[in-house]
């Protein structure tokens, strides 16, 4: 099983270079980078998860609007909780990754391999994702039932002061507020 820390160790090499050659900017010593384009925030996770067996990816991308409350003084390093995209698997993004779309890193030896096939799931599928969702018209129609969901759930769960309706919400995503 691979520790999170050893991760990042091998990811200093190949990985985090070529995402950063993409204009992405890691924070603090995880493995979360974003990038502003277009008014939009794009994010790219390395999740390291299943008791340290399993390595997956997963971008999302965000506007500030989406989440009236949060501060962006803290940003990056507070991160959103929500964003507008899924885990990367071998067909494409996927809002729910099964287990057998992640790669194994059960033993060391075995992240470098699955680094690069995550760099290669990021190089065909995030990136092309990202210049398709370069406007916040097409943010706000990619997916828009994952948007009123979202919408639905922050009103069931802690209410909200800034919008009574989901067009409301579609606006500010829109930045029509």
């Amino acid at each position: 099983m691979a520790k999170v820390s050893e991760v990042k160790k091998i990811a200093k090499d190949k990985f985090k270079p070529t995402i950063e050659e993409y204009g992405f900017k890691f924070f603090g010593n995880g493995l979360t980078a974003y990038r502003k384009k277009n008014d939009i925030y794009q994010f790219i996770t390395l999740n390291v998860w299943n008791a340290g067996n399993r390595l997956r990816s997963s971008i999302g991308c965000w506007v500030p609007e989406m989440q009236p409350d949060y501060d962006m003084n803290q940003f990056p390093k507070s991160l959103l909780p929500s964003c507008s995209g899924g885990g990367l698997t071998d067909e494409g993004v996927s809002h729910g990754t099964p287990v057998s779309d992640s790669q194994d890193i059960s033993k060391v030896e075995l992240v470098e391999e699955a680094l690069e096939q995550q760099l290669k799931l990021i190089e065909s599928f995030a990136l092309p994702f990202f210049e398709e969702i370069s406007s916040r018209e097409l943010l706000a129609k990619y997916d828009e039932k994952w948007f009123k969901d979202s919408f639905e759930s922050m009103l069931e769960h802690e209410g909200s002061k800034h919008f009574n309706t989901y067009e409301e919400f579609q606006s500010a995503i829109l930045g029509r507020t």
